[in-house]
């Protein structure tokens, strides 16, 4: 039996299924705006929402070539594009918070594993923290995180 030359679905073996947690907790520290057309108001807490994602899996089986090619397409898939929460201290929206965008920020650990002769595996360790920040509690935290809920965790960048 050959090296797969490929991965996908067929050679994914995950050890630890997809786990995504929602929290929130309070963060007392103070924030200023403007109301109406001088009045300055602050808030001196607000409510911090976390949706975590965890979840393991390796691709075995492949030559050195594939694995490394496998690398780094993980490394693309889980390279995700972030938000922010930004204060807005003044104008129509004072007072409250909005979702920009953070840039990108690697949310998984990857590794090129030496297993015997000339196998490989490809070892994914996903580990997502998005956080926001909110003057009001929130009753479903999970509608905070819409585009992070979307994301893929088991088909991007695979050969099949």
């Amino acid at each position: 039996m050959g090296l797969l030359t490929s991965y996908g679905a067929a050679n994914r073996v995950i050890d630890q299924d997809l786990g995504i947690t929602y929290s929130r907790q309070r963060v007392y520290q103070d924030y200023t705006y403007v109301y109406g057309i001088a009045e300055l108001i602050t808030i001196h807490s607000v409510w911090e929402y976390h949706r975590r994602a965890t979840k393991s899996y390796r691709y075995v089986g492949m030559d050195r070539d594939t694995a490394n090619a496998c690398a780094a397409a993980m490394v693309t898939k889980y390279t995700r594009t972030t938000n922010v929460s930004d204060w807005n201290g003044s104008g129509e929206h004072g007072g409250t918070f909005s979702d920009i965008d953070g840039g990108t920020i690697p949310m998984a650990e990857i590794a090129v594993v030496h297993v015997a002769g000339c196998m490989y595996e490809v070892h994914v360790a996903v580990n997502e923290d998005d956080m926001r920040l909110r003057v009001a509690i929130v009753a479903n935290p999970e509608t905070l995180f819409t585009t992070e809920n979307a994301r893929d965790y088991d088909t991007a960048g695979e050969d099949d």
